[in-house]
């Protein structure tokens, strides 16, 4: 996936694009700003897992109640062979009820997931603009509508993000182990955790594929579909309404609950009229 992402910022990196904030056009930056963000947190959150990953691999070997007694003076020597045979590592211990590498493990693979949704979002909304903004190759196509291109994996990303963010507080809620073994706690464990992997594995495969699908129409000396200029006099456009909306807002509402006060009418007698604010 990183290496699509690479490729990606190859392809569109110095074109421009409307930025949005507060699901609103902001104003125009560069392509690269919002795919390096996938780019910078993809890594990062990947780097996380494998650190997680690596800490869960551990050997656990406890005998009945964890305390390793019925290997006697081997017990040492015996974990330390296994776990060489099996390529884990040796904690020293028995963690039977100490669940937190799992946990851990766990939680990476969300966030992961949660990052995957995050660029599927991402790439939903820039397609919904229409195809002379953003076109997904090889996107669901729908036989009733045939201009419509949905972008499907996206969704799914987004779906997938939802669904392990509910997992992992299951597995946050399967810590509790009781005394020296549990058999519920386990049991929901491994009803969850196999399908948190599976379910990240699976959008990290199809971020891959969708972000090789997206295809732009963006030349790289401007937004075609929206010119820096187009979008600052957009933005002067909104704040001079905006503020001549709520002064007159504010002018309405002080007549009507203080008409009767003497000391505030010669003020709202020259309170300005529509057209006249010099904004």
């Amino acid at each position: 996936m990183l290496k699509a992402l690479e490729a990606l910022l190859d392809r569109i990196g110095t074109a421009r694009m409307m930025a949005h904030t507060r699901m609103q056009p902001a104003i125009v930056i560069d392509a690269r700003h919002r795919v390096g963000s996938w780019a910078t947190m993809s890594e990062e959150m990947l780097a996380s897992m494998n650190v997680a990953a690596n800490d869960a691999a551990l050997l656990q070997l406890g005998g009945a109640v964890g305390d390793r007694a019925a290997f006697g003076d081997d017990a040492s020597a015996i974990a330390a062979h296994m776990a060489d045979e099996l390529g884990l590592r040796d904690p020293g211990r028995a963690w039977h009820t100490d669940r937190q590498t799992v946990v851990r493990f766990a939680s990476a693979l969300a966030v992961l997931s949660g990052g995957l949704g995050k660029i599927g979002q991402d790439v939903a909304l820039m397609a919904q603009a229409g195809p002379e903004v953003l076109r997904l190759d090889g996107g669901g196509g729908l036989s009733a509508m045939p201009h419509k291109q949905n972008p499907v994996k996206a969704e799914v990303l987004v779906a997938l993000a939802r669904v392990t963010a509910g997992q992992v507080g299951t597995m946050t809620g399967a810590i509790v182990h009781e005394q020296e073994r549990s058999g519920a706690a386990w049991m929901v464990e491994w009803m969850v955790l196999p399908q948190l992997a599976q379910a990240t594995g699976r959008g990290l495969t199809l971020a891959a594929e969708l972000i090789g699908q997206i295809e732009t129409n963006w030349s790289s000396g401007g937004a075609k579909h929206l010119t820096k200029q187009d979008a600052n006099r957009g933005l002067r456009r909104f704040d001079h309404r905006s503020v001549r909306f709520l002064f007159h807002e504010l002018f309405v509402a002080a007549h009507a609950c203080t008409a009767e006060d003497q000391r505030i009418r010669p003020v709202i007698a020259q309170r300005p009229r529509n057209g006249d604010h010099a904004f």
